[in-house]
């Protein structure tokens, strides 16, 4: 069956044609997904999310070419979480510290909140 005709009867209430969609279309979704992410358990659940989505969204879709509007979602879902996983790289230690400089006890920040120790002004300056 052609997609248009899985669409049009998605679309008119007939949500047996759903599995059809995820049958035709998972492999290319989950594979896209290994791709973007690098591993398969995270492809796993973005390629679940995937056709969750448009299961969700199915009424509103217009066709135009399915495969293509699977990827499309896929890969929006792929940008958020490879975004959402990247961490934020630890910074080094700007300034050396000797007598007479910034001790680690107690220092302000120019917004005037203190922090006091290393760790705390790293994550000042992170945040």
């Amino acid at each position: 069956m052609k997609d248009r005709e899985l669409i049009r009867r998605i679309q008119n209430g007939q949500k047996q044609y759903l599995n059809m969609v995820a049958e035709k279309y998972y492999n290319d979704i989950y594979y896209f997904c290994c791709y973007q992410t690098g591993g398969r358990e995270d492809a796993y659940d973005l390629a679940q999310e995937t056709f969750l989505r448009f299961i969700r969204y199915v009424d509103r879709y217009q066709y135009r070419n399915l495969k293509g509007y699977l990827l499309t979602i896929a890969m929006n879902l792929c940008r958020n979480y490879v975004c959402d996983t990247c961490k934020v790289p630890v910074l080094p230690e700007l300034y050396t510290h000797e007598a007479g400089d910034i001790g680690e006890e107690e220092t302000s920040a120019s917004d005037g909140r203190k922090y006091e120790n290393r760790e705390n002004r790293l994550l000042l300056m992170r945040g």
